[in-house]
């Protein structure tokens, strides 16, 4: 058998700059910023429920306290019309059907003065029948001249596949 030779001392420092370096992780957890809220609700693949988390996060009325910050953040995420807009009594609904027709139902709509944002959430199904190039109509003709976006969210961050081969 071979022996192997143990350095308390090299261990016991070891552990104690562990412990130094966790503290900012540690300190992180107890003001909440490694919450989860999806892991803590089980929401899973549920489309309908993960959209109304969502438009819960995004809506500057939320009781999450965050206002309007969730949404400025998620905007400087998208093109740069949108990265400097001004936020002031936006509206956001969940499961909305934008100008009245049923088989058009936006998982969610953040409707503003100056923007028309449409966010549709895909995590295990597929698209509609041409369901993104009729999102990107009804939001052209709800935002009149407003600048105007449909953003589709997938687990992988693609788009469908019809529509990659048209454009």
């Amino acid at each position: 058998p071979t022996s192997i030779q143990f350095d308390a001392q090299r261990f016991s420092e070891f552990i104690a700059a562990y412990h130094e370096a966790k503290k900012p992780m540690d300190a992180a957890k107890q003001l909440g910023f490694a919450a989860n809220v999806w892991q803590a609700a089980g929401l899973g693949s549920d489309e309908v429920r993960n959209s109304k988390v969502l438009k819960w996060l995004l809506d500057w009325r939320g009781d999450h306290g965050q206002g309007d910050e969730i949404l400025r953040q998620f905007l400087q995420l998208l093109p740069e019309n949108f990265k400097q807009l001004s936020l002031e009594n936006y509206l956001t609904t969940a499961e909305c059907c934008p100008l009245g027709e049923q088989e058009s139902r936006v998982d969610i709509e953040i409707d503003a003065e100056n923007f028309l944002l449409f966010i549709e959430i895909k995590i295990n199904a597929i698209e509609g029948i041409n369901q993104l190039q009729r999102y990107q109509q009804i939001a052209k003709a709800k935002a009149k001249n407003r600048p105007w976006l449909v953003v589709y969210l997938t687990k992988a961050g693609s788009l469908p596949i019809n529509y990659q081969q048209q454009n």
